[in-house]
């Protein structure tokens, strides 16, 4: 996949592999700015590399093995938008223990805790890209609390202050378990938004 000059310099000395992924991420959001009418559109990184968008849009990048999306909006109807995918495959103990706690882990039965973990880290990755675009903060993985339902639906409620978002804030998220993939996406609606317009759909 082609990048603009200006995103080609962002990983001209990274490894192959990072070029690919950054490649094809750029690739995916084009693609939906281009929907949205925003054309050559080069999209830089930030402090934090998380990326830049254009005035009035928000979004998120996902990859990873064989995997690549992205989606957007307008910042009018949300302040915020996070996806994540990941490869369904159990986390190990150490690591699970450093990302998920046991009640996170254990509210869906049906997942051993090891692939549980994996998911109620995609969730709350998808969490963090989220809101940063709105707090600025960089939250560790407990400063969220996960609580997953077998419904594909799941809750995440911050355990600190990130303002203008405070201790207590609540939000719910849509996860899926797909083609050896975990999917999680969440978004921060923008109160002020003016409710959608209803669309009149016809057929012949």
């Amino acid at each position: 996949m082609d990048l603009l000059p200006a995103e080609r310099a962002l990983v001209e000395r990274a490894v192959e592999k990072r070029q690919r992924e950054f490649s094809v991420g750029r690739h995916c959001a084009r693609t939906a700015l281009q929907r949205m009418g925003i054309v050559d559109f080069a999209i830089l990184a930030g402090e934090n590399r998380e990326p830049l968008w254009p005035a009035g849009v928000v979004g998120s990048i996902t990859h990873t093995r064989g995997f690549c999306a992205a989606a957007l909006a307008a910042s009018s109807r949300f302040l915020g938008i996070g996806i994540d995918a990941e490869v369904a495959e159990p986390l190990g103990p150490a690591i699970a223990d450093a990302v998920a706690t046991r009640f996170e882990t254990s509210r869906i039965e049906r997942l051993a805790p090891g692939l549980a973990a994996r998911l109620v880290f995609s969730a709350k990755e998808a969490f963090y890209k989220c809101q940063f675009y709105r707090t600025r903060h960089w939250l560790g993985f407990f400063d969220v609390s996960l609580e997953l339902e077998g419904s594909g639906d799941f809750r995440a409620t911050l355990l600190v202050d990130a303002l203008p978002l405070r201790r207590g804030f609540s939000i719910r998220g849509r996860w899926a378990l797909a083609e050896g993939l975990l999917f999680t996406a969440i978004c921060l609606p923008n109160e002020d938004a003016p409710p959608p317009r209803e669309r009149l759909l016809a057929s012949d």
